[in-house]
């Protein structure tokens, strides 16, 4: 099955997580949206959802909302979470998971 990774997104909330097993990579890098509308998800396969929250960003979130691949990499932040880590990311911060040991989930 391979090691699974979830793309580039945003959330409209803030994310506490606690590792409970296996080891994720996570990179985490600010938007510039401050107390972002709604969940921004750019490489999801609901195009009629992703159209619905671009609107809602375009209206009311000033901010970049292209993902930070194509972007300078330098405050961008990468650290991996073992068993028992917690991590927070806030509100509108772009960030990627990728599971680090096979057959584990991101």
């Amino acid at each position: 099955r391979g090691r699974h990774q979830t793309p580039w997104h945003l959330d409209g909330q803030h994310n506490f997580t606690i590792q409970l097993q296996g080891h994720k990579l996570w990179t985490v890098c600010p938007s510039g949206i401050r107390n972002p509308m709604t969940n921004l998800h750019p490489h999801s396969v609901n195009k009629d959802t992703l159209r619905t929250n671009l609107s809602i960003h375009r209206c009311y979130t000033p901010g970049n909302l292209n993902p930070p691949d194509g972007f300078d990499y330098s405050n961008q932040i990468t650290y991996t979470l073992r068993p028992g880590s917690v991590a927070y990311v806030p509100a509108g911060w772009w960030h990627k998971v990728e599971a680090l040991d096979p057959n584990e989930d991101s």
